[in-house]
């Protein structure tokens, strides 16, 4: 036998590497993971785009409503005053004919 001080020294302990179908199993569980997060990124967005939406056509139809109501009004105001014009066009057409009536009778 050798004395101990001329025996080759042991060989360093090698970490162990991972296997193949741990690096692959590894890999499908990112994947797995992105594709996960992929799909909750575009359902998060399309809820977000629906609340947009809806938000956007409730502004356009409250706004067309009261642009409708305002039309109104200005419609309702319009009559009022050819309602007037027409009474004092009348009133000054009887004014008018009394005054050439009384004319002729002169």
């Amino acid at each position: 036998m050798q004395p101990a001080a001329q025996r080759p020294a042991p060989a360093p302990a090698v970490a162990p590497t991972p296997a193949v179908t741990d690096v692959s199993e590894s890999a499908q569980k990112l994947m797995a993971n992105a594709q996960r997060l992929c799909e909750e990124t575009i359902a998060q967005a399309k809820q977000e785009a629906a609340e947009i939406i809806a938000k956007a056509q409730d502004t356009v139809s409250q706004d067309l409503k009261n642009e409708k109501a305002e039309l109104e009004q200005e419609i309702s105001d319009l009559r009022a005053t050819a309602l007037s014009y027409r009474q004092k066009i009348l009133s000054l057409t009887e004014e008018l004919r009394s005054t050439l009536d009384k004319a002729d009778l002169e």
